[in-house]
């Protein structure tokens, strides 16, 4: 992937940190609000607040693979089948991620406020457009985000299945090697918020 050897390079920290000089503005969603970071042909990163008992829309990307990297709060990240029927709930908490391919229809939940990183690229080609989204509904105020039974559910649920992209992760220098105790990703997580916090 065209990302991969940059973000392996750097690290996470150094790509946020690379593009601390730009200009972001922050934009206001039904959710919170988001500042895009970094945007290129090849990838791009945003940096999300999200605020609880709110929800994104449902929709999917055509082109672009989405990572959502948690560095503060709780999601419930929602993926649907082709019938628009619920297949899968991912809870989200400090330090992990989830990886959903283009054209996966989506959308999180806000279970607890705090700060989400998104990372895009291309997965069939051509460029990263922020453009690259089509939505099915609307976002905006979700009461049942908060509700902690949902949250224990899917955490239940979730905690047997394999993280499919660890290796990914990883390999982008993310996620600590599994003989780390953790210590590294504590670290990495607070190099990347130092990063996006000189943004303002």
């Amino acid at each position: 992937m065209p990302w991969k050897g940059a973000a392996a390079s750097l690290g996470f920290a150094g790509l946020v940190r690379q593009v601390r000089c730009m200009n972001m503005e922050w934009e206001t969603k039904a959710w919170g609000s988001v500042q895009h970071v970094l945007l290129t042909d090849a990838c791009s990163i945003s940096h999300l607040q999200v605020v609880a008992g709110t929800r994104c829309s449902i929709h999917h990307h055509a082109q672009r693979s989405n990572l959502f990297v948690m560095i503060e709060g709780k999601l419930l990240v929602e993926e649907f089948d082709l019938t628009g029927k619920l297949s899968r709930v991912v809870p989200l908490d400090v330090g992990e991620s989830h990886w959903v391919p283009s054209g996966i229809v989506h959308r999180f939940r806000v279970h607890e406020s705090g700060r989400v990183v998104e990372v895009y690229w291309p997965d069939r080609g051509g460029k990263c457009e922020l453009s690259d989204i089509h939505r099915q509904d609307e976002g905006g105020p979700d009461p049942m985000a908060m509700d902690g039974r949902l949250w224990i559910d899917a955490r239940r649920s979730w905690t047997h299945r394999p993280n499919r992209n660890a290796d990914m992760l990883r390999a982008m220098g993310m996620l600590p090697t599994p003989d780390d105790d953790g210590r590294d990703l504590q670290r990495r997580i607070r190099d990347a918020e130092g990063g996006i916090r000189g943004y303002g």
